[in-house]
């Protein structure tokens, strides 16, 4: 079996090094990182990933602008997305949903959330 690849994008690079962190407990899992945007732009035309972790606030492009670009390509539109904010609302969310994402988890969360929600998206995948 392919080793499950996760891009991590977050543009905070101790939140970057806690995800990783946090990510590396799961088995058969390559972990990748973008520091914002266009790096996660560029990212994903390298090296195509089995899941986008998307930080929403980064500067010079947001979250819901990344994702409406990934989508709205053929080669991209069908790589999952979870964002990962501290924004908390309800229009974020469906903001989040409205443009294609998967899943949504509020910062700060703990690593069985974010585990949870990647193992969840893996199995789905994998189905």
């Amino acid at each position: 079996m392919n080793r499950y690849h996760i891009l991590c994008v977050e543009d905070e690079i101790m939140s970057q090094e806690v995800h990783v962190e946090f990510l590396s407990e799961l088995n058969d899992v390559e972990i990748s990182t973008a520091d914002g945007g266009p790096a996660c732009l560029d990212a994903v035309k390298k090296s195509r990933p089995d899941l986008i972790l998307l930080d929403v606030k980064m500067p010079i492009m947001s979250g819901f602008e990344v994702c409406d670009i990934l989508k709205s390509s053929p080669e991209t539109a069908d790589i999952p997305i979870i964002f990962l904010s501290g924004l908390a609302g309800d229009r974020e969310l469906e903001k989040a949903m409205k443009c294609g994402g998967e899943g949504y988890l509020t910062k700060p969360f703990s690593m069985s959330e974010l585990l949870n929600v990647v193992t969840e998206q893996m199995e789905k995948d994998r189905g």
